[in-house]
């Protein structure tokens, strides 16, 4: 065997447990796309490539409309429950999100999944390759071998890893003997009917004691009793249904193995369609575990280590004197509602890896002055995600001017990306520099604790550099960030100030719009001749 694995799915399979395990209504798009089986199914594949590190990969999915099985047998699959709603249109989400993160996908007209994926297996045994199977269908079981894995899914998301050992434990019957099993008892998802009155341990019976199944019709006159009498009444039956679940191994597809090796995450792509699906920590396992399209892991960007900065959280201004930047990263938590601002912690970091972080309630009342003065300063320039929310919460927390900032990294995303809804630090600095500070920023509100606000404000200076030159890639020369952030610094005074509203005028309005409902109310009881 060579050190090569191919994890082949049941696409289909997979995406029907995904949407089935996961509620639809909490996967929902703004445009209204239901996603729960999307997301599941890549959440699923993940973890599979992550225990099993297969070196090719391939999905098949089923076309739609019949097969050769559906010519032979008519009422094959049929009965089925028509496909919920919610689930439709998810599976060519689904192979978009395979052709993203460079996986290949397969159907052959005429064939299911089931085929493809015996074929392939079949192929890979060949070259001397393991095979890993994920599939929900019960047919799956006769690819079993000691150089075939079968990934069967289980309650909770879980899978259960089948052997030959563990197929024979599971049905009590080798991989090989498993479809002449299925035969004699049918199989309900696909609408075969089994011999009445003949279960899987009788059929397991007669298979120990007489062989394969020809073998056991051969003897069928010798079987006695109401299961014998039953059998060779159906035996038509059982032969058509031994020879619908026997899987095809030799469809013409597989002769370059190599098209099955991971061509690595299209980034640019990924961001696009995640956006659209409102995928977040997702993008951020994609990113973490799978190769980009260039071959290369997702990397730091240079000069930033958020393992190698220097954070102090004392001595506020004579951190100041010892430190100097020609431009700073502030990032703070709290409440930025206009009115009611507040600060619970601060966090500002030069660009050579120094940060001073804490809560407010630890400054002195020097380290306040210090801060207050330092905000103050035109000539101290500052970069921040979310600069008018800033001001609100420094505004409402004491006598804090915030200016000088110099660059807004949610108005620079804002003009790359107008189409999306918000625009998270976190997914931004994996996107345009690769480095991810999700899991450092759980612990307070907003971006996290201490380890995680010092990240965040050390990496918006080299993000806004990132995104202002992503956005001189479109032809922009700056002009418009500069102005949203003119037009930002206007709207944080009209939000401060707010609207001069008459309450005895409100009061007419809100008596007025009652009484019209009261009488549109009593008109509809006339008409219909009851209240409801």
């Amino acid at each position: 065997m060579t050190d090569e694995r191919i994890l082949l799915i049941d696409g289909n399979s997979m995406a029907f447990r995904a949407f089935y395990a996961l509620r639809a209504d909490s996967f929902l798009t703004s445009q209204g796309q239901y996603t729960n089986a999307v997301y599941g199914f890549t959440n699923t594949l993940l973890k599979m490539m992550a225990d099993y590190s297969p070196t090719h990969v391939a999905v098949a999915f089923d076309l739609p409309g019949g097969t050769f099985r559906t010519r032979q047998f008519p009422d094959y699959k049929g009965g089925r429950a028509k496909t919920p709603e919610e689930f439709k249109g998810q599976i060519s989400v689904i192979q978009e999100t395979l052709d993203v993160l460079g996986i290949t996908w397969l159907s052959v007209e005429d064939f299911e999944a089931d085929d493809i994926v015996a074929t392939l297996s079949a192929r890979a045994g060949e070259l001397q390759m393991h095979s890993y199977i994920a599939s929900g269908d019960k047919d799956a079981y006769q690819l079993v071998s000691d150089d075939c894995t079968l990934l069967y899914p289980m309650p909770r998301s879980q899978m259960q890893v089948l052997d030959p050992a563990g197929v024979e434990e599971k049905t009590s019957v080798t991989p090989t003997e498993y479809p002449d099993l299925a035969a004699l008892v049918g199989e309900g998802a696909d609408n075969l009917p089994g011999v009445p009155g003949v279960g899987p341990k009788t059929a397991a019976k007669w298979i120990h004691e007489y062989g394969d199944l020809e073998s056991i019709l051969a003897h069928a006159e010798d079987i006695k009793g109401r299961a014998g009498s039953s059998l060779r009444e159906h035996t038509e039956q059982v032969r058509l249904n031994r020879e619908l679940n026997r899987l095809v191994r030799d469809l013409p597809i597989g002769a370059d193995f190599d098209a099955f090796k991971l061509r690595g995450v299209d980034r640019e792509s990924l961001h696009e369609l995640f956006d659209a699906l409102d995928f977040k920590s997702l993008r951020t396992r994609v990113l973490q575990e799978l190769p980009a399209r260039d071959g290369s892991q997702v990397e730091e960007t240079d000069g930033l280590n958020l393992d190698d900065l220097e954070v102090t959280g004392e001595d506020l201004s004579g951190w100041f004197a010892s430190h100097a930047s020609p431009v700073w990263g502030l990032a703070l938590t709290g409440s930025f509602a206009p009115g009611r601002g507040e600060i619970e912690s601060i966090a500002i970091a030069d660009q050579s890896g120094h940060v001073f972080s804490t809560v407010r309630s630890a400054l002195s009342p020097q380290d306040e002055d210090a801060f207050a003065s330092w905000l103050a300063d035109p000539t101290q320039s500052k970069v921040c995600h979310g600069a008018k929310e800033y001001w609100h919460g420094l505004h409402g927390a004491g006598d804090f001017r915030l200016v000088g900032v110099t660059s807004d990294t949610v108005l620079a995303a804002y003009l790359l990306h107008p189409d999306q809804r918000d625009y998270d630090l976190h997914d931004l600095a994996l996107r345009y520099l690769g480095v991810d500070i999700a899991e450092e920023t759980q612990m307070l509100p907003g971006l996290g604790g201490s380890d995680g606000l010092a990240s965040a404000a050390a990496v918006v200076v080299p993000l806004a550099e990132a995104l202002r030159s992503a956005l001189k890639d479109q032809g922009e020369d700056g002009a418009l960030l500069d102005l949203e952030l003119e037009v930002s610094s206007t709207l944080q005074r009209m939000e401060e100030t707010g609207i001069k509203v008459s309450d005895t005028r409100l009061e007419e309005l809100r008596t007025d719009f009652h009484s019209r409902v009261e009488a549109a109310a009593e008109a509809a009881y006339e008409a219909i001749g009851h209240e409801v």
